[in-house]
């Protein structure tokens, strides 16, 4: 279990046949950027820390990016983002619980690129044309980020239909 498994997968590169689950991306299908909690505060950003605090957990912790006290957070977070997939009725098999993970995210914003961090509603339909004709040559992209070009280009095409 990781916070950005992708990241601690690249550092330690003898635990790659293992199962991983990432908290980060956990936290990203459950809860949308903007997404309230029980205090009715929208969740900024999806950082360790920041859904410590945004999901109220009281855990012991030292000084933030410590071992230990990212450990104990990281912790703190998968049981919450386990009690809300199970409350959502989803299964609680792993096999399950890792496809739930391995599905594609919406993301809100522009990754990269000349639009970087502008909403997705905002990118020019053209620059999403390229990433989506890049990957049919052959491209290697983050699948995230596949997915969202494909999904809002789409819904574009599918918007200027209706209107004609």
């Amino acid at each position: 279990v990781a916070h950005n498994a992708p990241f601690d997968k690249g550092m330690l590169p003898e635990l790659n046949n293992n199962i991983w689950i990432d908290t980060l991306r956990f936290a990203k299908h459950l809860w949308p950027l903007g997404t309230l909690n029980e205090e009715n505060d929208p969740l900024p950003n999806h950082k360790n820390q920041t859904l410590r605090h945004w999901l109220g957990l009281d855990v012991c912790t030292g000084a933030a990016h410590r071992a230990d006290a990212d450990i104990a957070v990281t912790t703190g977070i998968l049981q919450k983002e386990l009690e809300a997939y199970l409350g959502r009725g989803h299964s609680p098999e792993m096999e399950d619980i890792l496809a739930f993970l391995a599905e594609p995210i919406l993301l809100e914003t522009l990754p990269y690129g000349k639009y970087k961090d502008f909403p997705m509603d905002d990118v020019p339909s053209e620059y999403l044309r390229v990433f989506i004709d890049n990957d049919k040559k052959g491209g290697d992209m983050d699948n995230d980020f596949l997915y969202t070009c494909k999904h809002h280009y789409a819904a574009r095409i599918k918007k200027l239909a209706a209107s004609m």
